[in-house]
This record gives structure tokens, C-alpha cells and sequence, in this order.
């Protein structure tokens, strides 16, 4: 396939805006409210059954599978202890290198 200009960064922009919609995803899932389980379920799918989610503050990082990150949140998301609760993106980098995305 012939070089094309301009390729490059429509390809990066087309990446980033999907790893956007699956953080948009991932937020909403996180949230008090009506639809929880269909949120939560909606999470599940847009991520790979080996997917991890790596938390780095603290002393040393944190890697949790799906399941481990998502059922102790939807539990207590469900559980009423919270009255209101969201989370959401609010500015952050996308890095896309090959087959790996990571928010900053």
C-alpha cells in the first residue's frame, strides 16, 4: 500500500477517540443510579477477559484483573452506601503504542 500523508494521524486520532469511548465506558460503569448492572455488564464487554488495570499510587503498583477490579465497586455501588457517586474523565493523555492503550 502506497504511502499516504496525513494516515498516520488519522489513524492515532481514530485510536484515541476509541480508547475514549471505552474510558467513557468505564467511568459510567462506576456510577450511583438507575441501570448498574447494565453499566457494569456494558464495562465487561468493551474489555478483554485478561485485561488488567494497574494502579500506581501507593508504594508499589497494583494489578487487578477484571473481576477483581470490577466486583468489589459494583458491590458496593449496589450495596446504597452511597447516596450519589460519579466518576469521570477529566483531562488525562492517551498513549497508544501497538496493541496497548494507557490513560495518564
Amino acid at each position: 500500500m502506497p504511502h499516504e500523508p496525513g494516515r498516520e494521524v488519522d489513524t492515532q486520532a481514530s485510536e484515541e477517540r476509541e480508547v475514549a469511548a471505552v474510558l467513557d465506558t468505564f467511568f459510567a460503569a462506576f456510577a450511583t443510579g438507575p441501570d448498574l448492572d447494565e453499566r457494569v455488564e456494558a464495562l465487561r464487554r468493551v474489555m478483554h477477559p485478561r485485561a488488567t488495570v494497574v494502579r500506581l499510587c501507593g508504594e508499589a503498583p497494583t494489578v487487578l484483573g477484571v473481576d477483581e477490579f470490577v466486583a468489589p465497586r459494583h458491590s458496593l455501588l449496589a450495596s446504597g452506601r452511597f447516596a450519589a457517586f460519579r466518576e469521570w474523565r477529566d483531562g488525562g493523555l492517551v498513549e497508544v503504542a501497538g496493541d496497548i492503550a494507557s490513560w495518564w
